[in-house]
Formats: structure tokens, sequence, C-alpha cells
């Protein structure tokens, strides 16, 4: 006898692809209407664009370089490379303000008229130097337009604070900005308009949080929604911690949720910064025991790839609220040093990337 099944996220893991190791052949092989990337002061901001540079079959019809209004005096340490990199493979370079009002219309905007001049449209998008709101924008505006994207990723080969800095420094750092910490003071806390989700009156605040290492951002945060949360967090509140992908930064979990000052009693979840799948699967299941309960809002500092995740959940729940918390300014000089590994995840067509994430939820005949 026939059963009526209803399709859950579990079912479509398997049709989201995996995250694989970044070849020389990918851009041997590929030729873009549209590259993106953003001007950091990380030197991994130039890693992928050099590597394509370097690929004389690559060709991108035009490419974008976001530029940020924080550490933009840092950020033009690399302007020169990045630049030079972009025009060996580019018909055309442009830069945008990625931290203005207006970004996100200007970026649609972009995106359409390349679509509409060039019919299906291919999109690199390099993270490697991009902010949590950043790529949950890019990604967004992306899944709304029939295109085949592609997310490229560079790690840092170390990341600030080391754990011999953290051990030395743990006290100075919890008081103060002076010492090892890599942020700087809390700019400003930002409700996205893009992503505003749906909010009743009658309905209480419940939030999701990614915390950083400088616990001033998520308590500010806290206090913009509801400041009950920062006395009485209760089940209102949950904390995805990250679990580094290399083994060598495990301690960096623990170290998180000392800093936020995490108990043990508080609802927190551990997950991997390299999978946004699992993201993704942990921000369904969160959501899933608040639906109807809470006004439910999200704060997204975190990893490229769960800034990935959770660009994909908010598609397929648009009902939630999504929120920023960005610093005065970064440390630039120790934030992180060198070039790692390269990353892609070919995302592929986003209208057969739409309908897998819009069947959850659909019944079907078993």
């Amino acid at each position: 006898m026939a059963r009526i099944h209803e399709i859950g996220l579990v079912d479509i893991m398997g049709k989201l692809p995996e995250i694989n190791n970044l070849d020389t052949g990918y851009f041997e092989q590929r030729r873009d209407d549209l590259f993106l990337c953003a001007l950091g002061f990380e030197d991994r901001c130039c890693a992928i664009p050099e590597i394509a540079a370097g690929i004389r079959k690559y060709y991108a019809g035009t490419s974008l370089c976001f530029e940020y209004s924080t550490n933009s005096e840092d950020n033009e340490a690399n302007r020169i490379r990045l630049t030079a990199a972009l025009n060996k493979f580019s018909g055309a370079v442009h830069s945008i303000p990625c931290d203005t009002e207006d970004f996100a219309g200007k970026f649609k905007t972009w995106l359409q008229a390349i679509v509409k001049s060039g019919g299906f449209c291919r999109v690199t998008f390099d993270v490697s130097a991009c902010s949590s709101r950043l790529i949950l924008t890019i990604v967004c505006a992306a899944l709304k337009e029939d295109i085949d994207l592609t997310i490229l990723y560079s790690e840092a080969n170390v990341y600030h604070p080391t754990k011999e800095e953290y051990d030395d420094n743990l006290k100075d750092q919890m008081k103060s900005d002076r010492g090892l910490g890599i942020e700087q003071g809390v700019g400003s806390v930002i409700f996205s308009s893009e992503h505003p989700g749906v909010r009743s009156d009658q309905l209480a605040e419940a939030v999701i949080i990614f915390p950083t290492f400088k616990s001033e951002r998520t308590r500010a945060v806290l206090a913009a929604i509801d400041d009950s949360l920062l006395e009485e967090p209760s089940e209102r509140v949950v904390w995805i911690v990250g679990k580094p992908h290399h083994q060598d930064n495990y301690w960096r979990a623990d170290a998180m949720r000392d800093l936020n000052k995490i108990q043990a009693r508080d609802k927190c979840v551990e997950v991997c910064t390299f999978d946004y799948r699992r993201t993704l699967e942990c921000l369904d299941r969160i959501y899933a025991s608040w639906d109807c309960y809470y006004n439910v809002t999200i704060s997204l500092i975190g990893s490229k790839m769960q800034n990935v995740g959770a660009a994909l959940f908010w598609y397929m729940r648009q009902n939630v609220s999504m929120v920023f918390a960005a610093p005065e300014s970064y440390k630039a000089k120790g934030y992180s040093e060198g070039r790692g590994a390269c990353w892609r995840l070919s995302l592929g067509a986003t209208e057969e990337l739409r309908r897998v994430l819009d069947s959850v939820g659909q019944l079907k005949l078993c």
C-alpha cells in the first residue's frame, strides 16, 4: 500500500554538492560572465584571482570587486595586486562599495542586466575576503536568478589568535580591545532590510547566534533584539559554535564558549565551520522547534561556509530575520597570515538548486 511521505531536509542532503579542492582545471575549462570578489586586508584576498590570472584560457566578461568602508587604508595594501590579477582575465573590472544601504539593490540590477544580455549566466564568487553580510546578500540574490553559480574560497595559512597567543593574553582580551583581539568595538547592529523576516507583536523573541572572539558583538545583538535575553536566555537563545576545519584549531571552539560565557545549561550546538550542509541542517532543526512560537532571528557572524549554509536556509525560511553586528574596525596586522588551501563549491544551475530546496515540506507517494 502506498503511503504519503513529507520530504524533509534529510531527504535532499545527498543532492547538495560537496566542497572540493580547487585546481587549475576549473579555470582552464571555465568561461564566466561574472567574477565576484572583495578587496580586503588579508593576503588570501588575492589568492584565487592570482591563480585565475595565471590561466590563459580563463576569461570573465565582467569582474566586480566589492569594497568596504571599514579598514579602507589596510585594504589598499592589496589593491594593486588584486586589480592587476582581475584585469588579466576580465573584459571589464568595476569596484562597488558593499556596505551602503543601496548596495543590495545595485548588485541586483548588475546581475539582472548581465543575465538579460547574455542568456544563461555563469558566475564565480570568491568569498575569501567577504563578510557574513556580503555573502548572505550575494548568494540570496543569485538564487533568485537563473544562473550557474560556483563559490570559491581560500583559507588562511594561520588564523589569529593562535593557541599560544590566546593562553598568554586571555584576561587582557576579555577586558579590553587592547590585547590580542582581532576586532575592535561594535560599530553597529544592523537588521537586514533585505532579510526582514515576518514578525508578530504577539510572539516573544528567540535568537540563533554564531559567536565570535569578541563577546561585545553578541551582547550588542541580544540587547538590540530583547535586552532580557542578556540576563535570562532560557530556551530562547541557541549558540552555534563553529568546530574548525583543521584539528590544530579545535581549541577555538572551547575558547569561544569561554569568551562568550556560554554555560553548560545554555543551549549550544557545535557545527563544523567548513560544512555548509551541516549548518543548513542545524538551522532548520532549531527553526522547526521554534516555528509559530517565537519571532526567530539569526545573528550571522559565522565562517564563510556557514554563511553559505545560512543563505540557503534563509531561501527556504524567509520568515526568519537576519541581523549583523559589525565591529568598528579589525586589527588587520593580527587577523591572519598567508594563504592556505583553496576550495570549490559548485552549486550549479540555481534553477535546479531552487527546485531541490523547494521540495522540502512537499508530500509524495511512496
